[in-house]
């Protein structure tokens, strides 16, 4: 095992042992900061079934700092899967901030399923800031009804 596995490897385990978000924070940005497919398939774990919410949008915003596909997928199914109005509103934040096509056509696809008022206002918000010209065309539908 090469020392940079071995290291890294020890740091998962200090992850894994802890319960103190401060240390798990510094982690989750330490395993984002390492380019490895170890590292960024922590995250990716971390992102989808840390019991701690705090770690798990800490390890979000890392992934969703690259703008990957793969990311989006996940922010996608996290927002799916979740049942925290908080935790939704901060997938939506990081969505919002990819500024592609597949964004703005996840944003819509929110828009015309949530049934939460303040999630619909905020992901309509955020298509606002778009300069899309699908959102604009959602937008107008929405104004006409």
């Amino acid at each position: 095992m090469r020392k940079d596995e071995a290291s890294l490897n020890a740091l998962f385990e200090i992850y894994e042992s802890t319960m103190d978000i401060k240390i798990k924070k510094q982690l989750i940005y330490t395993f984002s900061q390492n380019k490895s497919q170890k590292a960024r398939e922590k995250l990716l774990h971390i992102a989808g079934n840390d019991k701690d919410i705090k770690a798990r949008e800490q390890a979000l915003y890392w992934l969703a700092q690259e703008k990957s596909e793969e990311a989006m997928n996940l922010l996608v199914e996290m927002y799916k899967k979740s049942d925290s109005a908080e935790f939704k509103n901060q997938v939506l934040f990081f969505i919002a901030q990819y500024k592609t096509r597949r964004a703005v056509q996840e944003m819509i696809k929110i828009a015309k399923e949530e049934m939460d008022p303040e999630l619909k206002k905020q992901v309509i918000f955020w298509l606002g800031q778009s300069k899309d010209e699908e959102a604009i065309k959602f937008l107008k539908e929405l104004l006409e009804k």
